[in-house]
Formats: C-alpha cells, structure tokens, sequence
C-alpha cells in the first residue's frame, strides 16, 4: 500500500542518515514491486518530498556497500527499477561482471554530485570507503596470489594507500588467511587447509618433545639409581653377553653349568656411562 510504502521510504532515510547503510538497503530495495516499476511521482516524507530517483539512488547506492551478489542482480532483473538512475545501473552491472575498477570509476565519476546531496554528504566517504573495501575483497576472492603494484596499477590508485586498506582488511579478517610480503610487493593467501595442516603438525611436534622428555627423564632416574647403588656398566660387555643369552634362548637354552658368568667368580665392572643402558 501507499502507506507501507512511505513507511519503509522514511525507514530507509532515517537509517541512511544515521550510517546504517545495511538497514538502509534493505528498506530501501524491499519497496520494489515484482514487475520492478516505482511510482513517478513525488512521495512525502515528513515536511519534505522524495522522488523515485532518490529512492533507487539511495537503495542501489547502500546496496553496492553491503548487499550481496545474488541481492543486486534481483534488483538488475527487475525492469524499470535501476533504469531510473543509469550511473548506478551500470555500476551495479560492472560490480556484479566483476569489473570492480569500472565500478568505482563510475561512482567517482558522479561523485561530486553526491557531495551536494543533504543526505549523502555527511556519510559520504564512508559509503564510499565501504565499496571500494568491498570491492578489493572481492577482486582478491579467486587469487593466491596478487601483485600489489599490479593491483594498485589496476584500481589507479598510489601503491602505499593500498597497502594500507589492505593491513585494515586483514586485521578485521575480511582477507582470511592472507599475509603481505614487502619484499616482492605481493599478497599471498593461504589454503584453509594450511592452517588445520600446521595445527595437526604442532601437535606431532608436541607429543615427540613429551616423549623425549619422558625418556630423558627415565634414564637419568636410571643414573642416579646406579649411582646410588655404586653400579658401573660396560656397554660392550653388555651388548656381548645380552646377544649371547640371545643365541642362547634361540638354541633352545644353555647347558647346565654354562653362563655367562662364574658363580665364583666376581662381576668385572669397568667404568662406563649408565644412561648407555637405556
């Protein structure tokens, strides 16, 4: 009705007006009617008026900062709609083709127009510091790899201003997973993979360290006992004699009478380490 129509209008600008571009969009978008057609004349607001134009103009404007892919080409579908404002018609058809540096070249060129609006003016270079991180978000998605002097070539802007958008992106995780590397002027992006691959690793390292540990352990309680005890073992004759009970046990056991030892005879002990034991 004309009613909710107005409602969802002033909805939409009092949401605008207070920065809230995504409430904003999406007021401002859901008035459209399925055959896409807005009504020519003026719709009052309050103490003022506001036209179609301003209505699609603010709508695809917000929706260009916060709306998604599948959201704008609806609104591109819908007949009569965008067609009231060609500047955003086309930045919106660039924006979903991909072709992001025709997008924001196209806002830049309408800009100073937009700073004349009562409305926009206050909120305008947020709105469009939003788009253009959205857009280098986007322009980045199918990539490992990019190069920044490329890119910065590519969006015609100086290399150190992009470079700090894209320290801002990555701090608020809007580049997951992605790192900048000075020194060949690129920015990389990891797997999602890669860090499940490096967690499972740390993990392998830690349980090899702890058993390590462990075994370093046993064998010092193990030389501190033979110590206390007043125990020297000779890692030779220990390898010889326990490769002989070995042998031994394969043959089915020694003769009676035959050991390693003579029971009369005193255990020769030479010096050694006993950790060589373990």
């Amino acid at each position: 009705s004309s009613f909710s129509m107005k409602l969802k209008v002033a909805s939409g600008l009092a949401h605008l007006a207070e920065g809230r571009f995504l409430q904003a969009a999406q007021q401002l978008t859901s008035i459209v009617p399925p055959d896409g057609s807005v009504a020519d004349e003026p719709i009052k607001v309050g103490g003022s008026f506001c036209s179609a134009e301003d209505v699609v103009f603010y709508g695809a404007l917000s929706g260009l900062a916060t709306l998604e892919r599948p959201h704008l080409l609806i609104l591109l579908e819908m007949p009569g709609f965008l067609e009231l404002v060609p500047p955003m018609r086309e930045a919106v058809q660039l924006y979903c083709r991909a072709d992001y540096p025709g997008c924001l070249r196209t806002l830049q060129s309408i800009h100073h127009f937009m700073e004349l609006d009562m409305l926009l003016a206050p909120h305008l270079e947020k709105l469009s510091e939003t788009i253009l991180e959205k857009c280098g978000t986007e322009y980045l998605r199918p990539y490992r790899r990019v190069s920044l002097p490329q890119m910065a070539d590519t969006f015609s802007m100086p290399l150190d201003r992009l470079v700090v958008i894209l320290t801002q992106l990555i701090g608020k995780d809007e580049i997951p997973h992605a790192r900048i590397d000075c020194r060949t002027q690129t920015l990389e992006r990891r797997s999602e993979l890669e860090p499940k691959k490096q967690k499972i690793a740390t993990k392998l390292k830690i349980k090899a360290m702890e058993q390590q540990i462990l075994d370093e352990s046993y064998a010092m309680m193990i030389r501190a006992a033979c110590l206390e005890n007043e125990v020297q073992v000779d890692r030779r004759k220990t390898g010889f004699h326990h490769a002989r009970r070995q042998h031994g046990a394969h043959l089915g056991g020694m003769a009676e009478g035959d050991s390693d030892f003579d029971d009369d005879a005193e255990m020769e002990m030479e010096v050694g380490n006993p950790e060589d034991a373990y």
